[in-house]
């Protein structure tokens, strides 16, 4: 059959994964792809001016319309669902007649959602490495499918029904390597090797989507390759497309000491490049540091979110104390390894004195590259929504309109109301040029409610700033694939001009 993946962002491993699956059992596969130049999607540029020039939409419809893929499958996140219900509904007003199945991390979170739209047929919720080839081979073979694993469906009566979800794989080896071919046009693999080293995560914090996860399959849910199966897709990798670093892009990378051994081992002696990947601050140890710097690891991101050990703990369901950070932190400016911590901003309970905490706190930190801001977005069904809801930060008609798409964005748009949003955001341009201001100029600006005003070019300039004092590749990475993006839209715009 011929199946189409409609995707906006940037690369997509679960996509890349499931085209492997559905290729091995013979399937064609094309990708319809907007990277999202400059809209909600994009965390460093963001202009809706150049955002609606950069579109892809037109293209795209055209494109499938021309191709008329039997299924066409969009994978959905909640900030990308009312332009994925948009596009399924253009494209049957233009008259294409092919399936549209709807999948990914929001129909999971959020099953109905995939069917409020008549313009889709079906929906897939939870892992559908083999639910989703299962379907298509019953549905090729003209065999009942309405009893397939993971399908999401109208009865007769116009109710929707969903189906039990299959187990999920328990021995992750069994996958193909994804299909980095799929995005190979539209990213540069060269600069960025994405990996993904298992599935899920072993914790459950109550506004992010993995714990949806552990909900719906128990912890059995969080899973690793076997060290032997990622260096060899990073072998294979890396020799195809010349990748310069390595992205491990799991939830938490050093969960298993042994393992993580084990993995660097091999990677010292066969992969060889500069890496980054995701950690827990109350995982970290000398050993695990020293392991990560002569293994070429150039940077470390956390997730810290607040240094309120209260709503951290209680709200955010993040335990560790803020003497544990604290102590993570000094051993990484002792040993010299950079890292990054992500901060959200906008969290029930929080005020302008916890902002003036974290930048005192930030301020002691040598080896802290980027801040990386995020705005609180709520996500369907996850428990942060009722603790929002008790304390009044939300109405009780919330959920259902997070779950048609009717949100915020993690770095642009805030769920707060006027007054707080500029607190908000003089701290947020504080923080994101943080790590080169002497401790004098945080404090200064920390005490006097952060940088109340500065024109857009200057904070970019300051934060290229930041990235050089901290050696960030991965933020030169980014400016490239500006350059390479812009480069493919022009070449896809002067081939529709020669093909109409």
């Amino acid at each position: 059959m011929k199946v189409g993946f409609l995707h906006l962002g940037r690369e997509h491993l679960g996509i890349t994964a499931l085209s492997a699956k559905l290729k091995s059992y013979g399937h064609q596969i094309r990708l319809y792809y907007d990277p999202g130049l400059f809209t909600s999607e994009d965390n460093v540029f963001h202009s809706v001016r150049f955002a609606k020039f950069f579109s892809r939409e037109t293209w795209l419809l055209d494109q499938i319309m021309h191709d008329s893929p039997n299924v066409l499958a969009l994978s959905v996140y909640t900030s990308t669902y009312r332009w994925c219900v948009k596009m399924a509904e253009t494209l049957r007003h233009r008259g294409f007649s092919g399936l549209i199945v709807m999948g990914g991390v929001h129909v999971t979170l959020a099953p109905e959602s995939a069917l409020f739209s008549s313009a889709v047929d079906y929906g897939m919720a939870g892992e559908t490495d083999e639910a989703f080839p299962l379907f298509l081979d019953k549905l090729a073979t003209g065999k009942e499918f309405l009893d397939s694993p993971n399908l999401i469906y109208r009865d007769l009566l116009n109710n929707t029904v969903i189906n039990p979800p299959m187990e999920p794989i328990k021995n992750l080896d069994r996958l193909p390597f994804p299909d980095k071919e799929l995005f190979a046009d539209e990213l540069n693999i060269t600069d960025d090797y994405l990996v993904i080293t298992g599935r899920g995560c072993p914790y459950s914090c109550t506004y992010c989507c993995e714990s949806a996860y552990n909900r719906i399959y128990g912890h059995k849910y969080y899973r690793r390759r076997s060290t032997t199966s990622i260096l060899d897709e990073l072998e294979e990798g890396v020799r195809r497309y010349h990748s310069k670093e390595v992205m491990f892009f799991d939830p938490v990378f050093f969960t298993d000491k042994r393992w993580l051994a084990e993995l660097m081992e091999g990677y010292r002696r066969r992969i060889k490049l500069r890496f980054r990947c995701f950690g827990r601050f109350s995982l970290v140890d000398e050993e695990i540091i020293n392991e990560l710097i002569r293994s070429g690891c150039y940077a470390v991101e956390f997730g810290l979110q607040t240094w309120d050990e209260r709503i951290r703990s209680n709200l955010l369901g993040r335990q560790g104390a803020n003497e544990q950070v604290r102590s993570a932190m000094d051993m990484f400016d002792r040993l010299g390894l950079h890292y990054d911590v992500d901060h959200i901003f906008g969290l029930p309970g929080e005020t302008q004195e916890h902002y003036i905490l974290a930048a005192y706190e930030y301020s002691k930190c040598r080896m802290l590259n980027r801040i990386k801001c995020h705005y609180l977005i709520y996500f369907p069904s996850l428990p942060i929504l009722k603790t929002a809801e008790s304390l009044g930060e939300i109405s009780p008609d919330t959920n259902a309109k997070i779950e048609r798409g009717d949100i915020g964005d993690f770095f642009h748009q805030p769920m707060t109301d006027s007054m707080r949003a500029k607190i908000n955001e003089r701290y947020i341009r504080l923080f994101e040029i943080l790590p080169i201001l002497p401790k004098s100029f945080v404090r200064f600006f920390a005490d006097r409610g952060g940088i109340k005003w500065m024109p857009k070019f200057i904070s970019i300039l300051l934060q290229l700033l930041v990235a050089i004092k901290g050696k960030d590749y991965r933020f030169f990475v980014y400016i490239r694939y500006y350059y390479h993006r812009v480069k493919r839209h022009f070449l896809i715009a002067i081939k529709n001009k020669k093909h109409p």
